[in-house]
């Protein structure tokens, strides 16, 4: 009796000095995504003891305050504990955990690459440029991003003739979607404008007329017409140097090429007629990269014609500086004659 008296009356010495907790929300464990935050709050009797809250061993705040907000960032990413204590003075009078597991809430694309191009990337947009002459109906995108998963996964082809939708899923199972445009790049011509590195010249001893630009459709042809009105040898050559040069490196996609060459001579007597060109690209350290085209022939006791065809290149190539195209044709013997070019298309394709 005496025994039950005594543990009545330190119950409520108990209640009059110190306090307990009568209810706590939230239920415990509980999950937040990081960058939210997540409200916890107690009901103290009496009202007037002080609470010191707890992130894990950090003390938060040591006010009479029954409620806090926790509000992670995705650095806290794991599992914590919020604990509030009660104390009245100097004195203990208890304790109420939650245990918390913060969820990452990231989810965004980090990289966006089709053809080896990265992508631009948005808030919620990427775009991209594919160079001239490609399909959108098959591409295959390599994806770097956070989160838990992506949806179309990297690594599956898509047809991107309309824009196509990407959708990340956070860790915390939030969702973030990305609308990506993939573009052809524009067919590039060049105009492609000639500078002689070698006039024409002739040998004989009385010259008659000399055209730089040789006769017939002038506008389209390189080269030189001589002629001799008296016995001698003449000798006449022409080189016609033609280059593009980038102001930046370039992915140089494809060339389309055609050029028809003459050597001849208007006598029975000529000896020896030669024609030589080449096309070729050089990279931003001025070294070859690729002769797309050569040719080069000399013809005894005849005249002769170059002619390319329709040639397209479309194997790639990066970080082109320029583009060369090299002419050169020979006449020699003892009556007039000359050599010319003339381009029928240069077409150069880049990437951007």
């Amino acid at each position: 009796m005496k025994r039950s008296l005594l543990l009545l009356t330190l119950l409520f010495v108990s209640l009059i000095l110190g306090g307990c907790i009568m209810s706590s929300t939230p239920s415990s464990p509980v999950s937040v995504s990081a960058g939210d935050s997540i409200t916890f709050k107690v009901t103290v009797f009496p009202v007037n003891i002080t609470v010191q809250w707890y992130v894990d061993t950090n003390l938060v705040s040591g006010t009479t305050e029954k409620s806090f907000i926790y509000s992670p960032e995705e650095g806290d990413v794991g599992t914590h504990t919020i604990t509030i204590k009660e104390t009245s003075g100097c004195i203990f009078l208890g304790q109420h955990s939650w245990e918390v597991e913060v969820i990452s809430s990231i989810k965004d694309i980090t990289q966006f690459t089709i053809l080896g191009i990265n992508g631009t990337i948005g808030t919620n947009t990427i775009a991209l440029t594919v160079p001239y002459g490609t399909s959108l109906t098959s591409l295959t995108p390599t994806i770097t991003h956070t989160g838990a998963s992506i949806n179309p996964a990297s690594g599956v082809a898509q047809n991107f003739t309309n824009p196509v939708q990407y959708t990340v899923t956070a860790e915390d199972g939030s969702m973030k979607n990305y609308m990506v445009t993939v573009s052809v790049a524009p067919n590039k011509s060049y105009t492609f404008t000639a500078t002689w590195t070698n006039r024409p010249y002739s040998t004989a001893t009385e010259e008659g007329t000399r055209g730089n630009e040789g006769d017939g459709d002038d506008s389209t042809y390189w080269g030189s017409y001589v002629y001799t009105n008296i016995d001698g040898d003449f000798h006449n050559e022409n080189t016609a140097h033609l280059t593009y040069t980038y102001s930046t490196p370039q992915i140089v996609t494809s060339v389309r090429f055609k050029m028809i060459q003459y050597a001849y001579s208007t006598g029975n007597n000529y000896e020896w007629n030669t024609l030589s060109s080449s096309l070729c690209l050089y990279d931003w350290s001025d070294n070859l990269v690729a002769t797309l085209y050569s040719f080069s022939k000399t013809t005894p006791r005849a005249n002769y014609t170059n002619d390319t065809g329709d040639l397209t290149y479309n194997t790639g190539w990066a970080n082109i500086k320029r583009v060369e195209l090299n002419m050169f044709g020979v006449a020699h013997g003892d009556d007039g004659g000359g050599s010319r070019h003339r381009l029928y298309e240069l077409t150069v394709n880049t990437a951007d």
